[in-house]
């Protein structure tokens, strides 16, 4: 009997998203999320390639599920007419809330994209990109950022900035306080000193 393979797509994919949050990524394999899904591995196979593009699917789902929080995140503070940096702040920590919420999922992530460094399709890459785009539509209100290609380096390298310290910080701490208080010490060194280089300071919150 052939299997409907969009209803087992979904399956494998909704299975791989869980076991990569319960399990990590070194936990994930084809042969135990074929089973778990009740197909053989040659139609997991055939349904996604290989176990890397099953991974890749699977993160992209994280990156989109990033994306929409930190999307929420900046229309809800919009809404509340917050300013440059609180909007930052925002995303700072909605990025914190998405880490302990998704945390070997997240890892999983990291972790894949290190180990296929040289690899990884475009479609694949773009996804990283969506934050990006969130970060320099909040610094397109930035006076010294209306040239696109500098607004679009600086939105790079703030999220490295705080995606560096919170990775190194608190992702292998998530729950421990003290971690996050040293995580957010040190955001409000960095986001603040940007928007402060590139506003006039009657623009910067108290």
């Amino acid at each position: 009997m052939a299997i409907d393979k969009e209803k087992a797509r979904e399956t494998i994919l909704h299975l791989t998203l869980k076991k990569l949050e319960s399990a990590g990524l070194e936990g994930t394999k084809a042969r135990d999320l074929a089973s778990e899904a009740g197909v053989s591995v040659g139609s997991l196979y055939n349904i996604f390639g290989d176990l890397d593009q099953l991974i890749m699917t699977a993160n992209s789902q994280t990156y989109d599920d990033l994306t929409a929080a930190a999307q929420a995140c900046l229309t809800d503070a919009r809404s509340n007419n917050f300013d440059i940096l609180n909007q930052l702040y925002g995303l700072s920590e909605t990025y914190i809330r998405f880490i302990e919420e998704n945390n070997n999922r997240w890892m999983a992530v990291l972790n894949f994209n290190r180990s296929k460094s040289k690899g990884l399709p475009k479609w694949y890459t773009s996804k990283q990109y969506l934050v990006f785009g969130i970060i320099e539509d909040v610094l397109s209100e930035l006076d010294g950022l209306s040239n696109p290609e500098e607004r679009s380096l600086t939105a790079r390298a703030l999220w490295a900035s705080v995606h560096g310290i919170v990775t190194n910080v608190y992702s292998h701490r998530v729950g421990d306080e003290r971690a996050k208080k040293e995580a957010w010490s040190e955001i409000r060194v960095i986001v603040p000193a940007v928007v402060q280089s590139l506003s006039p300071k009657e623009t910067i919150a108290a």
